[in-house]
């Protein structure tokens, strides 16, 4: 039987930026928030830098950025 090796890249993957993340959900919504995705990339680096973040963390900075009203619905 052969032994079998696990083959891991170098580099961790690295997480994306709040900029990142809030580019792609305004290219998901569309419209608007689409045309706009820079301006709203730039809002949330600047309110919420260059650290990754997730969770409940992530769904109030889209709700900050994007203007939405959390607990809607």
């Amino acid at each position: 039987m052969k032994a079998l090796y696990v083959i891991r890249p170098l580099h961790p993957r690295r997480l994306p930026t709040p900029g990142e993340l809030v580019r792609a959900e305004a290219h998901r919504r569309g419209g608007h928030f689409a045309r706009n995705a820079d301006h709203y990339a730039a809002v949330a680096e600047r309110a919420y830098g260059c650290r990754p973040v997730h969770g409940e963390e992530l769904r109030v900075m889209f709700s900050d950025v994007f203007g939405d009203v959390i607990g809607r619905g």
